[in-house]
C-alpha cells in the first residue's frame, strides 16, 4: 500500500469517525435529553439537574377552577382583596393541572387574589416594606397579604437587614412588577412550539420529521453563523425599517422557516410554531448539546458508583416504599439544598430574628387594615425525610420549631402538617418525582386553612 493511499484512508477515517460522533451526539441529544431543556411543557427541574430523563415527567399546564389568579399587570386600576407575594411555588412552577396555590384559595374564599414577583430575591422584608410605604397595596384595594417561601431559603430571606422606612414612587414599582411578570404567566409562543412537537411526537418517521430532524442537525452545527448573519442584517437594516419589520428581519431563519411554511400539517400553525422546527438547532448548538450529553455520562456513572452522595445537586436516595407513581415510584429525587438547609437552620437565632420581622411588618400592615398571612412551604425532603431506606444525616426541625413560637402576630399557615398528614395516609405524588415544586394534590385542603373574614 502507498503512502498516499495510507494517507487517504486515514483522512476519510477521520473524516467518518467525526460524522459518526457527532451524529451521535445528536440523536443522544435528540431523543434522550432534550425534553429536559424545551421551555415547555414543564420538565423537572431536579430530572434535567440530575440528567434523568428516565426520570421526568413532563406536564403541560391546565388551570380549570371557577376563580383564577389575576395578573395585576394588565390593568393598572384592578383591585384584589388578597395579594400573594412569594417565589416559584407562587408562580405556578412544575407544571401540571391546577397548580397555582392561589387559584385553590381564590375558589375557596370567593375573592379576587393577584401575585406580584420580588424585587429584592433574598430579602422579602424590605420588598414588603417597599410595598406598603409605596401604597401599593391601598391604591389596589389589598385587605390580606399571603407571603410564600420555600423551607430552604426563608429564613435567609427574612432575616437580612431592614430598613422599615424605604419606599419607591408607586409608578416605578409598577414598571418594575410589569417587566418582571413574565416569570409568572408563560408566554404563547412556548405554548404554540409545542404543537409541532406534538406533530414529531404523533408521526416520528414521516417526511416531515425527517425534514425537520435534518434542519436541527444543520442548524445545532451552524446556529452561531446563521444567528449572527441575522443579528447584522437587522442592525444594518435598522434605520429603514420599523420596529415591527424589525421583528421580522431574520432572513436565514426565515429561509428554513419557509421550507416547513407550505406543508399542510404546518400552514395553519402560527409562525412561532412553525418556527420551532427550527428551535432546537438556535437555541440548543451543538457544543452546547455534547456538553450536556457528556454531564449526563457523568451523572449516570457518578451515581452508580454512589460518589453522588452529599455532593450532586440532584439527590436519587431509595424510600422503603413507592411514594410517586411510575416505575421510578420509590425514589425520592430531592435538591441538595434541602439537606443543606437542614444543617443550617440548626439554631434558634435565625428562626426568632424571622418572626420578630414578621411581627413588625404585621404591626405596620395592620394600621391600614391589612392581615398577613405566613404560608412558608416545606422542601420535598422535609416530607419524606422519615421514608428514606437510609436515614439522611440532618433531618428538618423547621416547621415544629416554628409551631412553638409564641406572641404571633400574623397567620401561621401550617402547610407542613397538611402535606405530612396526608404522606402517612398513603397519598401518592405530593410533589412532582421530577421536580421540587409541590403538585396539586395538597392545595384544597391548604386552601382551607385560610379564614377571610
Amino acid at each position: 500500500m502507498t503512502d498516499d493511499h495510507k494517507a487517504s484512508r486515514w483522512a476519510w477515517a477521520v473524516v467518518g469517525t467525526t460524522l459518526a460522533f457527532l451524529l451521535l451526539n445528536f440523536l443522544v441529544w435528540t431523543y434522550n435529553l432534550n425534553l429536559l431543556f424545551v421551555p415547555y411543557p414543564n420538565c423537572g427541574d431536579l430530572a434535567r439537574m440530575a440528567f434523568a430523563p428516565e426520570m421526568s415527567q413532563c406536564r403541560e399546564l391546565t388551570r380549570n377552577l371557577p376563580r383564577l389568579l389575576q395578573d395585576p399587570t394588565l390593568e393598572a386600576t384592578s383591585s384584589f382583596e388578597i395579594l400573594s407575594f412569594g417565589d416559584s411555588i407562587s408562580r405556578g412552577r412544575g407544571g401540571g393541572e391546577n397548580n397555582y396555590w392561589q387559584d385553590f384559595v381564590a375558589t375557596h374564599s370567593g375573592l379576587k387574589i393577584a401575585w406580584v414577583p420580588e424585587i429584592d430575591d433574598n430579602n422579602y422584608t424590605q420588598d414588603l416594606v417597599r410595598l406598603l410605604n409605596s401604597g401599593y397595596f391601598r391604591a389596589h384595594g389589598v385587605r390580606y397579604l399571603i407571603v410564600q417561601a420555600a423551607e430552604r431559603t426563608v429564613v435567609q430571606r427574612f432575616t437580612k437587614p431592614v430598613n422599615w422606612d424605604e419606599t419607591m414612587p408607586l409608578g416605578q414599582l409598577e414598571t418594575l412588577f410589569a417587566d418582571r411578570m413574565a416569570q409568572l404567566f408563560l408566554g404563547q409562543q412556548y405554548i404554540d412550539e409545542w404543537q409541532t412537537r406534538r406533530i414529531l411526537q404523533t408521526e416520528p418517521f414521516s417526511p416531515l420529521a425527517a425534514k425537520a430532524l435534518l434542519t436541527q442537525l444543520i442548524t445545532m452545527h451552524s446556529a452561531r453563523i446563521a444567528l449572527d448573519i441575522d443579528s447584522t442584517y437587522r442592525r444594518l437594516a435598522k434605520p429603514y425599517r420599523s420596529a415591527h419589520e424589525l421583528d421580522d428581519a431574520e432572513p436565514v431563519i426565515n429561509a428554513i422557516t419557509s421550507i416547513f411554511a407550505e406543508d399542510d400539517a404546518v400552514s395553519d400553525l402560527p409562525k412561532p410554531a412553525q418556527r420551532s422546527f427550527t428551535a432546537d438547532g438556535t437555541r440548543n448548538q451543538m457544543p452546547a448539546a455534547m456538553n450536556n450529553n457528556f454531564k449526563w455520562l457523568q451523572r449516570k456513572a457518578s451515581h452508580f458508583l454512589g460518589t453522588d452522595r452529599y455532593l450532586e445537586g440532584a439527590q436519587r436516595w431509595k424510600l422503603r416504599a413507592p411514594m410517586f407513581s411510575g416505575p421510578h415510584g420509590d425514589t425520592l429525587l430531592f435538591h441538595l439544598g434541602d439537606y443543606k438547609a437542614n444543617r443550617r437552620n440548626r439554631e434558634d437565632d435565625g428562626i426568632l430574628k424571622m418572626h420578630e420581622h414578621l411581627n413588625q411588618l404585621a404591626d405596620l400592615l395592620a394600621r391600614d387594615g391589612i392581615r398577613l398571612y405566613f404560608m412558608p412551604t416545606p422542601n420535598k425532603l422535609t416530607i419524606y425525610q422519615d421514608y428514606l431506606v437510609e436515614p439522611i444525616e440532618t433531618k428538618s426541625t423547621l416547621f415544629p420549631r416554628l409551631r412553638r413560637l409564641e406572641g404571633k402576630r400574623y397567620t401561621f399557615i401550617d402547610t407542613e402538617r397538611v402535606l405530612s398528614e396526608l404522606a402517612r395516609n398513603g397519598e401518592k405524588d405530593l410533589f412532582f418525582i421530577d421536580d421540587t415544586h409541590w403538585s396539586s394534590k395538597a392545595l384544597p385542603r391548604i386552601a382551607e386553612l385560610f379564614d377571610f373574614d
